[in-house]
């Protein structure tokens, strides 16, 4: 069972317009971070496409230049210029793209035990 560029593109829609072989890349890259051992049969694919699309995001895959995120810390209209408040993030933490957030979250719905890792 291998994580598809589809389903990649299902679960980021801004890498819609990327190669399937740029895609595949990543997925590659993204199949270290996941295991299946931990997150199932039933969640991995969603999980490595997730994973997948956190890896892009951080590495801007997408090439549209910076990201806005978080709340607007200020606006300016004459040659209009808005900046954003950003949280500090270390740049391995999951929660510095919505994808990796979302992964955060749902291994929090799994219930492991120590014994046999």
């Amino acid at each position: 069972m291998a994580t598809t560029v589809a389903q990649v593109q299902a679960v980021a829609t801004e890498f819609a317009s990327l190669s399937d072989d740029d895609v595949q890349e990543y997925i590659d890259i993204a199949e270290e971070y996941v295991s299946l051992s931990y997150w199932g049969d039933s969640k991995f694919n969603y999980i490595h496409a997730l994973m997948t699309a956190h890896i892009m995001s951080m590495a801007n895959a997408s090439g549209t230049g910076g990201s806005s995120s978080g709340s607007v810390s200020s606006e300016r209209l004459g040659d209009i210029s808005v900046s954003y408040a950003v949280a500090a993030t270390a740049a391995d933490d999951l929660t510095s793209t919505r994808y990796g957030t979302l992964i955060k979250f749902l291994g929090k719905s799994i219930l492991k035990s120590p014994i046999g890792y």
